[in-house]
């Protein structure tokens, strides 16, 4: 008998073992911790058109290669035209310019892409912390709804159930959208659809965020590929000036043009740092301004925090209606969502200068 209940036991702390390893290898994994920086990384690492336009960066360099070589052909004392002058003198000019450009057409296809993937990063953590928001709220109501059972006020219960049902289905709504941000972000980034990350919300360590709006114009100039690429061209045109300069014998009137053609080239240079400057004031002034938003809300909700607690005692108390309390927990959801909304809009604007 006793041999009898020994292989009982046994067979027992097997099947529990066994049951306990089962649970833990049908456990499902944590979230992966992802940065926005990573999230960047990834979606550039995966992207086609990165890909594409540096295979282009590749045949330009090939290409400027090939274009100084035969130029070396063309010996100086041979140059009787201002043609057979920028043919010899020209492909060593442009080549910079050229590689310069496809350098930055490269640029603006990685900063669309950081753009973007910030963009989709913020947004998805926002949902996910709407999420939280809905749950936390609903924890609260849970817990009147308890709270007024114990009370034995039923007429109360039955209102916080109402409430309770209808913050569910806010949820549902919630859930919906973090549902179509995980699946829009994960592809943008070559992850698994239904791949699910634990986000940091915060800014990237790197980041410097402009102080005064000087700042935050010249931050935004330097990710304006408009102004970059003109500085570019405008550089090629000084060095075409200076061919034109050496050989003014061959051709005065070219000579000319090519001053001209530098000219209209800083005019257009100062006019896209007009530009720039009057949008980047509306931009400025919302940062400036979300900063404040933040700050007046993020004190809001610790103040109806406070309040709900305070209301909620005296409910304990038979002091005030359940209306107030409900009232109160209502004003502070709506609170930490409008705080969310301005962090995410607040993201959204300094994403864009790192």
């Amino acid at each position: 008998m006793k041999k009898k209940t020994a292989l009982i036991a046994s067979i027992m702390t097997v099947m529990l073992v066994c049951s306990q390893a089962k649970g833990i290898a049908l456990a499902k994994p944590e979230p992966e911790l992802l940065t926005v920086r990573k999230a960047q990384e990834m979606a550039i690492a995966n992207s086609e058109d990165v890909k594409i336009e540096k295979l282009n960066g590749s045949n330009v360099a090939l290409k400027n290669q090939l274009a100084v070589w035969n130029s070396r052909l063309i010996k100086e004392e041979n140059v009787e035209s201002l043609n057979m002058a920028l043919a010899k003198s020209g492909p060593k000019s442009a080549a910079p310019m050229t590689e310069q450009q496809q350098t930055q057409m490269i640029n603006k296809v990685i900063s669309s892409k950081k753009e973007e993937v910030a963009k989709r990063y913020y947004e998805l953590w926002n949902s996910a912390k709407k999420l939280e928001i809905a749950e936390e709220s609903e924890n609260r109501l849970t817990d009147l709804k308890e709270l007024s059972s114990r009370l034995g006020k039923r007429e109360d219960q039955l209102q916080v159930e109402n409430q309770i049902a209808q913050q569910e289905a806010s949820k549902q709504v919630l859930l919906m959208e973090y549902s179509n941000s995980i699946t829009l972000f994960n592809t943008l980034i070559g992850a698994e659809v239904d791949n699910e990350w634990t986000l940091t919300g915060d800014l990237p360590e790197d980041a410097k965020l402009p102080v005064t709006l000087e700042e935050f114009i010249r931050n935004t100039l330097d990710h304006t590929d408009e102004y970059v690429t003109q500085k570019i061209t405008n550089e090629y045109l000084k060095k075409i000036r200076d061919i034109h300069d050496k050989y003014s014998a061959l051709s005065t009137n070219q000579g000319r043009i090519s001053v001209n053609n530098e000219k209209i080239g800083q005019l257009y240079l100062e006019k896209i740092r007009k530009k720039v400057r009057n949008d980047i004031v509306i931009e400025y002034r919302k940062y400036v301004e979300l900063k404040e938003v933040i700050a007046k809300y993020k004190e809001s909700v610790a103040t109806s925090e406070k309040y709900y607690i305070h209301l909620k005692k005296l409910y304990m108390d038979r002091e005030v209606p359940m209306n107030d309390v409900l009232s109160a927990e209502n004003t502070l959801t709506n609170l930490e969502f409008q705080l969310r909304k301005g962090m995410n809009e607040y993201n959204l604007i300094v994403s864009k200068l790192y």
